[in-house]
Parts: C-alpha cells; sequence; structure tokens
C-alpha cells in the first residue's frame, strides 16, 4: 500500500524547486515534473502542479519582500530547516524505535495552503532572528539524511520534462 507525501518532504520539494528554478535557466513546471517524478516512486502520486504552485508563490513572497541575491539563500534555509526540525529548537529524528519520519501518512495532509503559510512563518522567523539559514555549503543533493531525496535532487531536468 502506497501513502501520501509527508507534509515536510513536500516543503523540502517546494523549496527545492524553487532554489533550483533560481540557479538554471529551466522553466518551473518542469523542474516540478522532475522532483514528482521521483516523489511518486516512493508516496502515491504529488501532481507538478501543487510543486509549481506553493514554489511560485516562494518566489513571489521574496520578490515582494526584495530578497533579491539573498532569495535562493532564504529558500536553502527553508529546506534545511523543514529537512532537520520539526520546529525551532527540536531537531527531526528520521527513524527512531517508535517512529519512522518517511513511512508517509494514510490520508493526504500536505496542501497549497500549508506550505504558503510554512514558508511565510520561517521567512518571518529568521528576518526576527529566530531561526538561521543552513549551514554554509549545504546543498540538498549532497545531504544524505534522506538518501532518496538527494538523489532526486541530483538528477538533471528530463527532455519529456520540458514539454
Amino acid at each position: 500500500m502506497s501513502y501520501y507525501c509527508p507534509n515536510w518532504i513536500f516543503d523540502v520539494l517546494t523549496g527545492a524547486v524553487a532554489s533550483e528554478y533560481l540557479e538554471k535557466e529551466i522553466p518551473l513546471l518542469s523542474i516540478s515534473k522532475k522532483y514528482t517524478n521521483g516523489i511518486s516512486k516512493i508516496y502515491k502520486n504529488v501532481e507538478p502542479v501543487e510543486l509549481y504552485a506553493v514554489a511560485e508563490d516562494m518566489l513571489q513572497l521574496l520578490h515582494n519582500l526584495n530578497a533579491a541575491e539573498e532569495a535562493n539563500d532564504f529558500i536553502k534555509g527553508y529546506c534545511f530547516y523543514k529537512l532537520r526540525f520539526v520546529g525551532p529548537n527540536s531537531p527531526r529524528k528520521i527513524k527512531t524505535f517508535f517512529i519512522d519520519a518517511l513511512q508517509g501518512d494514510k490520508e493526504k495532509k500536505y496542501s497549497y495552503d500549508k506550505s504558503k503559510k510554512s514558508f511565510k512563518s520561517y521567512i518571518f522567523s529568521l528576518r526576527s532572528g529566530l531561526l538561521n539559514l543552513a549551514d554554509p555549503g549545504w546543498e540538498l543533493f549532497l545531504d544524505e539524511s534522506v538518501p532518496f531525496l538527494s538523489e532526486i535532487a541530483r538528477k538533471p531536468v528530463e527532455i519529456s520534462d520540458l514539454v
């Protein structure tokens, strides 16, 4: 039985899509397809438009805040935070004796509204000094704490995703 993508993984994916868009000259929807193709091998289908919509709003918010060159640092910080922490000063434990954070959810818990609110909250907390950016040099494709996420991030956008 396949489970739905956990909310925190969906949030990491939306940030990865937005970050890759800023780094490469590839359409946002094509990058969204790359990530949904990868994550759909593990969880029930995530639609490209779901990642696209949140990533687009993340980029628009940063534009409105005049983040300019700092935009990608903010997005990578968000990915790092969602991957490594449950909340401020509360590290995420991927696997414990009782909990497997990667297992997925029986019901779809992620949504556009939750993810948009989560990113806004991160940016507000960051600007207030309550949270930090990612460690210097951190990249999702190098972070092996969740191997399938780094594997998806390392893959190039396929030609079929560009159509």
